[in-house]
C-alpha cells in the first residue's frame, strides 16, 4: 500500500461534544497507517462552541501533543473553519472531514493510489443519507456551479478530500469565499490552476448524535450570496464579458439578418415566394459575420485552419436548426412570420455560443 510522507488531518467543529472524541481517535488510528514513520497531526477547529468540544479535545491533545486544537472565539462558519484548517496545516499533505461521524475515515486508504499521479483527490457520496430537503439542494447547488462556472464533479460538498499542500498554497491566497461556498470556489480555483481531480467513491452514514446547520435558511442564502460575488469576481468574469460580446455580436449577426431576409423577400420575385429559401441565405450572411467578429473579438481565437472545419460543420448545423425551425413554425404551423424569425434566432443563438466557445474556438 502507497503511504504519505506526512499528513494533517483537520476537522471544523461546531458543537460536536457527542461526536468530536471518536472521531479524533479514529483520525489518530488512520493517521498512523497511512503515513510514513507515523510522521502526521490532527487538528480540530472549534468554532466557537458553546458545548464542552474544546474541552474534549484538550484532554485528547494531553495524552498526544500530535492532536491540537484551533479555536474561533466567534463562530466564522464553516467556510472560515476550513480556512483556518488549510493555512495551519503543516504536513505534505492535507485531508479534511466533518467532526459527525457520517464517514468511515479509514476509507482514507482508497485515495493512496492516486496519490503517485494526482494533487487533488475528492470523494463523492455512493449514497448519501440525508434528508430529502438537503438532497434537494445538493442537486441545485451542483447544477449552479457547474452552469456558472464549468465545474463538473459528482458532489462538490462531500467533506472528504485529499490535498497535496503545495497545491492549496497556489489557490488559497485567492480565495474569497468563508461560507458554504468554498469548496465549490476551492475547485474552481484549483481546475482554472491546470490540477486535474480524481473523484472515488466513499460511504455516508446517517448521523447518530449532535445536529447538522447546513440546511439553516442563513447558510444558505450566505451560500448564494457568495456564488454571486464570486461569479461577478474574477472567476466569472472571462464568462460574463464573453456573453456580454457575444450577444452584442449576435444583435449585429441578427440585425444583418434581417435586412437581408427583407431585401431579397421584398424585392427579388423568386424569394418573396420563397421565403425559407431567403431565411437560409440571411442566415449565411449572418453566420459569416458572427465568425469574423467572434474569432477576433469576443474569444480572441488565433486563425488557424484548423478552426475552419469545425466552423463549416457548427454552420451547417446552425443552418440546419434554424431554417429547420422558421420552416416548421412558418410553413407548417402557421405561426406569425416575425414570431417565427424570433424563435428561429433564440434557438440557434444558444446553440452558437456553446459550440464557438467549446468547438470552433477551443475556448
Amino acid at each position: 500500500m502507497n503511504k504519505l510522507s506526512s499528513l494533517t488531518i483537520f476537522f471544523p467543529t461546531y458543537n460536536e461534544a457527542e461526536n468530536i472524541s471518536k472521531t479524533v481517535q479514529d483520525a489518530v488510528t488512520v493517521a498512523k497507517s497511512v503515513t510514513i514513520d507515523g510522521d502526521y497531526e490532527v487538528i480540530v477547529i472549534n468554532d466557537g462552541s458553546t458545548d464542552s468540544t474544546a474541552a474534549i479535545v484538550n484532554t485528547l491533545s494531553a495524552n498526544n501533543p500530535k492532536v491540537k486544537l484551533i479555536t474561533h472565539g466567534v463562530n466564522q462558519g464553516y467556510g472560515g473553519a476550513l480556512m483556518t484548517g488549510f493555512t495551519n496545516a503543516t504536513k505534505d499533505w492535507v485531508f479534511f472531514s466533518d467532526s459527525d461521524g457520517q464517514f468511515d475515515l479509514s476509507e482514507l486508504e482508497t485515495f493512496l493510489p492516486h496519490t503517485d499521479t494526482k494533487s487533488v483527490i475528492i470523494g463523492y457520496r455512493i449514497k448519501r443519507n440525508d434528508p430529502p430537503v438537503r438532497l434537494l439542494n445538493a442537486k441545485a447547488w451542483n447544477f449552479l456551479n457547474r452552469f456558472s462556472f464549468g465545474l463538473i464533479v459528482k458532489d462538490i460538498d462531500c467533506a472528504f478530500k485529499l490535498f497535496k499542500r503545495e497545491s492549496l498554497q497556489k489557490v488559497l491566497p485567492e480565495m474569497h469565499s468563508r461560507g458554504a461556498m468554498i469548496s465549490a470556489e476551492l475547485l474552481i480555483r484549483l481546475q482554472r490552476a491546470g490540477f486535474n481531480f480524481v473523484e472515488v467513491g466513499v460511504n455516508h452514514f446517517s448521523r447518530t448524535a449532535g445536529s447538522p446547520t447546513g440546511a439553516k435558511p442563513s447558510v444558505i442564502y450566505r451560500a448564494f450570496r457568495e456564488l454571486a460575488q464570486v461569479y461577478r469576481g474574477d472567476l466569472g468574469a472571462q464568462w460574463v464579458k464573453q456573453v456580454i460580446k457575444f450577444l452584442l455580436v449576435g444583435a449585429m449577426n441578427t440585425t444583418l439578418d434581417l435586412i437581408v431576409y427583407l431585401i431579397l423577400t421584398r424585392f427579388v420575385p423568386f424569394f418573396s415566394l420563397h421565403k425559407v429559401w431567403a431565411k437560409g441565405v440571411s442566415f449565411i450572411a449572418g453566420i459569416t459575420n458572427s465568425f469574423i467578429f467572434n474569432r477576433a473579438w469576443t474569444f480572441r481565437s488565433e486563425v488557424s485552419l484548423s478552426s475552419f472545419v469545425p466552423f463549416i460543420i457548427v454552420g451547417i448545423a446552425s443552418l440546419a436548426i434554424n431554417t429547420g425551425v422558421m420552416y416548421v413554425l412558418f410553413e407548417t404551423m402557421k405561426v406569425n412570420e416575425f414570431l417565427s424569425l424570433g424563435l428561429a434566432t433564440l434557438a440557434t443563438l444558444s446553440w452558437n455560443f456553446l459550440t464557438s466557445k467549446f468547438v470552433v474556438f477551443k475556448d
